[in-house]
């Protein structure tokens, strides 16, 4: 941090709303530059701060911190904060992945305590209690799953109130706490949760990469790889995706892919950046690149339309909240997936996207203490 900004809150704004009314994750440098040049953004969150400053007004009572922790296949994110309305985060900590499934009991625990740990450290706290947290975890659908995880979070005092659930409804609670609506993540996997204002749930996708996760990253990247390889054998006309793969892979030629993917033995996680590629190429008109966004967009929109029609929303007025990497970070696909909704007769009332699904943690952590 420069001389100038320490000592200093930081802006910790978690979405913005463009000049549709809807909303939209606001990236890291939008504390600095002002609004995303896709709309005159304006806040629509309280300011917090971060960092051993905010904690200097006096003694903290940790009873009155709240936790709100995000834990899936790429990484975990913890945020501790204080407030009247846990409006203030005062320390942040990440660490790697938590998904019991992807990396084990033990690597999740481990990672899970890296990023609680840092997140005290960043506000210059000793680790205590909180009075309450929320871990939204991959992975943690069934009792049996949460079992040890849940054991470890009492054993360690992580919070005198805790609740764990799966990180798909973190997002729930960012813009759907008390009305009806679904959430899509669409990552290294992808997965649809709805609430209906009843209290009923229900969920479609989230089957992993060997039979699920249809239009995630890991699909399109796979799916990419796989038009590369048909235009190398003649199978398919050129793409740009065969060159484009090459050079990430430092490949000369395209039998090296082979070696380059399966020797290697590339995460599923790092697979799934290689999407990137695919969205690269759509952009300079490739016709493979194109036809595999709008399946993925398709298959994505049936997850949607499923949970629409399991919960029995209105399909004419959908409040969606969208989040992970690919969701985030790439607009040509949220275009599509409207478009792919709107044949399947989905009309959107109103678009949210999270870049941080902690946030919904940290909310719900903020509920638990309230009540």
């Amino acid at each position: 941090m420069s001389g100038a900004g320490r000592g200093r809150a930081i802006v910790e704004p978690l979405w913005w709303r463009g000049e549709n009314g809807h909303r939209g994750a606001s990236p890291e440098y939008f504390s600095s530059r002002g609004s995303p040049s896709t709309g005159r953004g304006r806040r629509t969150t309280p300011r917090g701060t971060c960092g051993p400053a905010a904690a200097r007004g006096g003694a903290v009572n940790h009873s009155e911190l709240i936790l709100g922790v995000d834990g899936g296949g790429t990484r975990s994110l913890a945020w501790l904060a204080s407030g009247p309305g846990g409006d203030q985060v005062i320390g942040r900590g990440q660490a790697g992945p938590s998904n019991p499934q992807a990396v084990g009991v033990a690597a999740a625990i481990a990672n899970l305590e890296q990023a609680i740990g840092a997140a005290f450290a960043a506000a210059g706290l000793s680790r205590g209690a909180v009075g309450a947290a929320c871990l939204g975890l991959a992975g943690v659908d069934r009792p049996s799953d949460r079992a040890p995880i849940e054991q470890w979070a009492v054993q360690t005092a992580i919070g005198k109130q805790l609740k764990i659930v799966n990180d798909a409804m973190l997002l729930l609670q960012v813009d759907l706490p008390d009305t009806s609506g679904v959430a899509l993540i669409v990552g290294t996997g992808s997965l649809a949760v709805g609430c209906h204002r009843d209290g009923r749930t229900a969920r479609s996708g989230g089957w992993g990469h060997l039979f699920g996760d249809e239009g995630s990253g890991y699909a399109i990247a796979v799916a990419g790889l796989r038009a590369a390889a048909q235009a190398a054998d003649g199978r398919a006309p050129h793409s740009d995706l065969l060159p484009r793969f090459l050079a990430a892979l430092d490949c000369r030629e395209p039998a090296s892919l082979v070696p380059a993917i399966y020797q290697s033995q590339l995460p599923r996680a790092q697979i799934a950046a290689l999407a990137q590629l695919v969205f690269a190429a759509s952009d300079t008109g490739d016709p493979a690149a194109i036809a595999i966004l709008a399946q993925a967009a398709s298959a994505l929109s049936e997850m949607v339309s499923a949970v629409i029609q399991r919960l029995d929303l209105d399909r004419q007025q959908l409040r969606l909240v969208l989040s992970g990497g690919v969701a985030v970070n790439q607009p040509i696909l949220r275009k599509t997936l409207r478009d792919a909704l709107g044949h399947r007769g989905v009309g959107i009332e109103s678009l949210t996207v999270v870049a941080h699904p902690v946030v919904g943690a940290v909310a719900a952590a903020q509920r638990m203490l309230s009540h």
